[in-house]
């Protein structure tokens, strides 16, 4: 017997293969500094770039699970866009994530950039709902991971799997594979996932979080110090 063929998850037409790495040799100076996650090769790897990078993921998965007012069913779509992007960048600066309390020309810059850039649709990190779907987005693990992600010891990577050398990014050889592993293997893990695909709770008895799929019944459970 001899296996010829397995493809794990659905194909499509992106091939876009963005990553997590962690260093000890700081990065920043290699930040391209974009808006556009793409399936070219770039670095995020200041505290703006990587926030800007899963704000847009963010908003991906707050659109998933949150029920606007019912005047925005009478919104053309282009001021739906615009109601739809205020009220998120509201809620944003109301649960203080990443710690900060947005004032009106941040939250201006960020509209303009969420708006004009994008992350590549195979790679976007979908965010976990609380126990009860209901209850929208889980804080605590957003301004976790926030908080986690902004440590100068990360960087996210973009690249593709269209072929050729996959160490090919300025960055490659800079990843301590052992070290950030619970965060590469959170955003690996959130990274094949759906919206409302996971639940996540924090016990704050034991200071973990546990996250469970809905639909493969696959846990992770961690310790982490919220701030």
């Amino acid at each position: 017997m001899k296996l010829t063929f397995f493809r794990q998850g659905y194909a499509n037409n992106s091939s876009s293969s963005h990553s997590i790495i962690f260093s000890n040799t700081n990065l920043e100076s290699y930040d391209d500094d974009t808006n556009e996650f793409g399936w070219n090769y770039w670095t995020a790897s200041t505290k703006k770039s990587k926030h800007l990078y899963f704000l847009i993921c963010l908003y991906g998965s707050w659109q998933s699970c949150v029920e606007l007012e019912a005047k925005s069913d009478m919104l053309d779509s282009d001021r739906l866009d615009d109601f739809q992007l205020e009220a998120f960048l509201d809620w944003v600066s109301e649960k203080k994530i990443s710690n900060v309390k947005l004032t009106k020309q941040q939250k201006k810059d960020l509209a303009e950039l969420i708006t004009t850039g994008y992350v590549d649709h195979q790679s976007v990190f979908h965010f976990p709902c609380c126990r009860n779907i209901d209850a929208g987005l889980n804080v605590d693990f957003i301004n976790f991971w926030f908080t986690e992600i902004a440590k100068p010891e990360y960087a996210i990577l973009g690249g593709n799997d269209n072929g050729g050398d996959p160490d090919s990014h300025q960055c490659h050889s800079y990843d301590e594979r052992e070290q950030g592993k619970i965060v590469k293997m959170l955003y690996r893990h959130f990274n094949y996932s759906g919206p409302k695909d996971n639940i996540c709770v924090y016990d704050y008895k034991t200071k973990e979080f546990v996250i469970s799929s809905r639909h493969n019944g696959n846990i992770i459970k961690f310790e982490a110090e919220l701030q």
